[in-house]
C-alpha cells in the first residue's frame, strides 16, 4: 500500500500544479482519476481520499460550477468515496494547512447556499473566525488578509450587500485583532499543501475498507438545489 501511497502522491502534487496553473478542469480530472485508482484498489487510504476531495471542492469553485461543489460537500451517499473525504477533511486526516483552506471553502460554500441569512451567517462567522485565529497564531498576515476580505465579501453575499452589525461584530474584532482595515478583494483561497504523508500519520482506521458494491461511482449525480448566485 505504501507503493501506492507514494504513486498517488505524485500524481496528487501534479494535480495541484495544474490547479495552481489555473487548469481547473484538468486538475479536476487528475484528482478523480486518483479517486478511481484507489477505489479500484479496494483500500480506501483516508490521508489520499481526503487530499483528493479538498482538490475537487476547490476546481469545482474556481471553475464556477457551485452546484458540483456542493454535491460533493453535502450531497453525496453516505457510503460514497466523497464521504470518506469530507470525513477526513473533518477529522484532521490531512495537514494543518489542508485543514484551514477547507474552512475556507465551508466558509464560501454556506454564503452560496439557499438557506436563511442568519444560519448562513453564522456558519460563515465559526469558520473564518477560526481561520483568523489560526492566521494570528502564527502571524501569517497574507492569509489574514485573504481571511478577512472572504469574509466581508461572504457576509454582503449572504445579506445581499446590506450587513446586520450584529452580525459583523465577528468580522470587526478580528479586524481590529490585526490591526489593518483589510481591502475587499476578489474571493481566492489559499496554496494547497503538497502531497507528503507524514510518517507519524495517524489513520482514522488503519485503512478504510469499502465494499465496492456500496460505493458510488466517480461520476457525481447532481440534484435540484437552490444556490444564491454564481460569483
Amino acid at each position: 500500500m505504501d507503493e501506492l501511497v507514494e504513486k498517488l502522491s505524485d500524481l496528487g502534487n501534479e494535480a495541484n500544479k495544474l490547479f495552481a496553473s489555473g487548469f481547473y478542469k484538468e486538475a479536476e480530472k487528475k484528482y478523480l482519476e486518483i479517486m478511481s485508482i484507489l477505489q479500484k484498489s479496494k483500500k480506501i487510504d483516508s490521508y489520499i481520499v481526503s487530499k483528493s476531495v479538498l482538490g475537487l471542492l476547490l476546481s469545482a469553485i474556481k471553475s464556477q460550477n457551485f452546484e458540483r461543489a456542493i454535491t460533493i460537500w453535502v450531497k453525496h451517499s453516505a457510503n460514497s468515496i466523497f464521504a470518506v473525504g469530507i470525513s477526513g477533511l473533518e477529522n484532521a486526516q490531512t495537514s494543518v494547512q489542508d485543514m484551514f483552506v477547507y474552512d475556507f471553502i465551508c466558509a464560501y460554500l454556506h454564503s452560496v447556499s439557499a438557506g436563511k441569512a442568519q444560519v448562513s451567517a453564522k456558519a460563515v462567522n465559526l469558520y473564518m473566525s477560526r481561520v483568523c485565529e489560526h492566521a494570528l497564531e502564527v502571524k501569517d498576515k497574507n492569509v489574514m488578509r485573504l481571511a478577512l476580505s472572504n469574509w466581508k465579501q461572504h457576509l454582503k453575499e449572504v445579506f445581499d450587500h446590506s450587513i446586520p452589525h450584529g452580525s459583523a461584530t465577528e468580522l470587526i474584532k478580528y479586524e481590529k485583532k490585526f490591526g489593518e482595515v483589510v481591502p475587499l478583494a476578489t474571493i481566492d483561497f489559499p496554496k494547497l499543501s503538497a502531497w507528503q504523508k507524514p510518517d507519524d500519520f495517524r489513520e482514522m482506521s488503519k485503512f478504510i475498507d469499502i465494499d465496492e458494491n456500496k460505493l458510488k461511482t466517480i461520476g457525481l449525480v447532481f440534484h435540484d438545489k437552490a444556490v444564491r448566485k454564481a460569483k
